[in-house]
């Protein structure tokens, strides 16, 4: 309880990310000009290949770092490199993996809300044949699982007189 209300979870479904912004822990907040430094830990058991990490700002992708699963399963991985937000920010680190952890984690039956369906009941309204549309798409309804672990964020304060939120990432 003490980790949730200090900001300090990672949600996972496997891999094990740490990561720092000048020494400071997940769920800190930073405040100062300048450049700092970045670091990221991720760590799993040699049968999940953790293959992708992403780092956000904001909201805003604005670093990613890939390796081969042969270079993953069970290797630990550090990634180091620096930053100089211009406002005050929040950080998050993404770890991801395309590999199936099955047999270990089973597939999950996702119940459909398929675009089709919405369509088809919407356009159904106002005409008789919905056949007219030709839409037969079909959609996977198990997904398998994949390595995944996202953490709280770091905030940088870089005047010192509090976090001001940056709104809405301008996502493209």
């Amino acid at each position: 309880a003490a980790a949730i209300r200090d900001h300090r979870v990672i949600a996972s479904y496997g891999p094990f990310v740490r990561f720092w912004i000048d020494g400071a822990g997940i769920g800190s907040e930073l405040t100062g000009w300048g450049a700092k430094t970045l670091a990221i830990e991720s760590q799993s058991p040699s049968w999940m290949a953790v293959t992708h990490l992403e780092l956000y700002e904001n909201g805003t992708l604005i670093a990613e770092w890939n390796r081969e699963p042969e270079e993953a399963g069970g290797n630990p991985w550090y990634v180091e490199t620096s930053i100089e937000p211009e406002d005050d920010a929040w950080y998050v680190v993404i770890a991801s993996g395309s590999e199936s952890l099955f047999p270990m984690f089973t597939p999950v039956e996702i119940p459909p809300v398929e675009l089709q369906d919405v369509v088809t009941e919407a356009v159904g309204a106002v005409l008789d044949d919905t056949s007219l549309l030709g839409i037969s798409v079909e959609h996977p309804r198990i997904y398998d699982m994949m390595p995944y672990a996202l953490t709280n964020p770091i905030w940088v304060d870089i005047d010192g007189d509090g976090f001001d939120a940056p709104g809405v990432p301008a996502w493209q």
